[in-house]
């Protein structure tokens, strides 16, 4: 499982990557509190001669992945057939609650509730814009302006939202379509989820700062009625 083979941080951001796309999010279970128990190959079966040839397979196909260097292939293949693979494999619900596992699950509770405030990242919505370089990336979602009876047209939702991709801090180009005001919604490295919390500033050359292995949600800010100048914003 993911996080068992990443720390905290890039299975964030992985969720945020997961979440955030412009298509239906599937997450395996246990994937929303990082659960650790592998999922191996189960089989219950009563003919000897299938059982036996189902072990075999599954010894070749352990050998060849060891040959392209898994992280496992130190380990003996399990049996398929063992009731002990099969108790391997079970959820350990109690995850939910540590530490580390409530974050995560937090986490992934608020990236899942963000379209619900959010009309950018409902059906529906356009992906303006993708910029980026091998380790950062930002992402524009529109909504088509709307007009209210006779009134002038309301402004389009919109968001966006960067990654900085690698083990360092980034300053993140703003994209080119974020023109006007916008405040920061979500941060993987916000303090509720085990992060620095370290405010994102806007860079004196109009660039957003992210901290390692992390991601943030800016929003339009129509709290004032207008678009106005890009200001800076904080975790």
């Amino acid at each position: 499982r993911l996080a068992a083979l990443l720390p905290p941080d890039r299975t964030q951001i992985a969720a945020a990557l997961v979440l955030l796309s412009p298509y239906l999010p599937l997450l395996f279970m246990g994937e929303e509190y990082g659960e650790p128990q592998p999922f191996l190959y189960i089989l219950a079966h009563d003919a000897p001669a299938l059982v036996q040839a189902v072990r075999d397979g599954r010894r070749r196909e352990h050998d060849a992945h060891g040959a392209l260097g898994a992280p496992d292939a130190h380990l003996p293949p399990s049996d398929p057939q063992a009731e002990e693979t099969f108790s391997r494999s079970l959820l350990r619900w109690a995850g939910r609650t540590s530490a580390a596992g409530a974050r995560l699950l937090r986490l992934h509770t608020d990236l899942i509730a963000l379209p619900r405030r959010e009309p950018a990242l409902r059906p529906g919505a356009s992906v303006a814009g993708v910029e980026g370089g091998a380790d950062w990336c930002t992402v524009v979602r529109t909504m088509p302006a709307r007009r209210d009876g006779a009134d002038a047209p309301r402004p389009a939702p919109a968001l966006w939202y960067a990654f900085n991709l690698g083990g360092a801090p980034r300053d993140i180009p703003l994209p080119a379509q974020a023109t006007g005001q916008w405040r920061l919604e979500l941060s993987t490295d916000a303090v509720v989820y085990g992060g620095s919390g370290i405010p994102a500033p806007v860079t004196p050359d109009g660039a957003m700062r992210l901290a390692p292995w992390s991601a943030s949600v800016y929003v339009r800010d129509h709290s004032d009625g207008k678009v106005a100048s890009v200001k800076s914003v904080s975790s």
